[in-house]
């Protein structure tokens, strides 16, 4: 499993991304940080991610990336590190 940082534009509204993620088999988790972004726990590839994305946000703009825990750092709540790091279904 890997952890993703999913930023999107503003085509994409966040309540209505949270419900497709939570219909998603591919995505195994998520948590909510920062306005307009949102971390993704997936065993999935950043291309599958977002063939599945850009197929329902077809006129949105967004960037996901894999959060890589040994070049990562920032101010967060703990919750989100512990997310990070210990990343679960």
């Amino acid at each position: 499993m890997k952890v993703y940082l999913f930023v999107y534009d503003e085509n994409i509204r966040e309540n209505s991304l949270l419900r497709f993620l939570d219909t998603r088999r591919e995505i195994l988790n998520w948590m909510t940080i920062l306005p307009a972004s949102v971390l993704l726990v997936s065993s999935q590839s950043p291309r599958q991610l977002t063939k599945i994305l850009s197929k329902k946000y077809s006129k949105a703009q967004f960037l996901l990336t894999e959060v890589d825990t040994t070049k990562t750092d920032g101010m967060l709540p703990e919750e989100c590190w512990d997310f990070i790091n210990s990343p679960e279904e």
